[in-house]
């Protein structure tokens, strides 16, 4: 009996801890891995790098990407946290937070773009092993620096 009643307890106590998570709980981390990207360098590729051939969208897209997937390393372990009390609601049958932090997961990148990136996922994972590219980084400061290459 008292095995039972422990059981009831946790699984109360369980569904008390899950109840009304937000995404705003992964404001605060966002934000810091943002302000740690306008405080990066910027590290271009090698002047005979394939990134270099690519025309001015689609190395846009090719930072983009790379921004994305540092971003998603970044606020990772508070995702992992707020995706096991999804899944715990989802199981209860809210589905809603679920949805949400779906939605909050995925790309900025328009289909045609995620089609490219999909067809050219070995230079980009190349590309994305660079120090400074595995880190959050600022955007504006790249496509500054690589119009200033010109």
């Amino acid at each position: 009996m008292r095995c039972i009643v422990n059981a009831a307890f946790l699984l109360l106590f369980t569904g008390c801890v899950y109840a009304e998570p937000s995404l705003h709980e992964l404001d605060s981390i966002y934000q810091q891995c943002r302000e740690r990207g306008k405080d990066s360098h910027v590290a271009l590729p090698s002047e005979n790098d394939w990134f270099w051939t690519l025309n001015n969208d689609d190395k846009a897209t090719v930072l983009v990407y790379l921004n994305e997937q540092a971003m998603n390393r970044c606020t990772g372990s508070e995702v992992d946290k707020l995706a096991i009390k999804a899944f715990h609601l989802a199981v209860e049958g809210e589905r809603n937070f679920l949805d949400s932090l779906i939605a909050a997961r995925t790309t900025t990148l328009k289909p045609l773009q995620q089609q490219w990136i999909a067809s050219h996922r070995d230079e980009l994972n190349r590309l994305g092993k660079q120090p400074a590219l595995q880190v959050p980084f600022s955007l504006s400061q790249y496509f500054k620096a690589i119009s200033e290459k010109k």
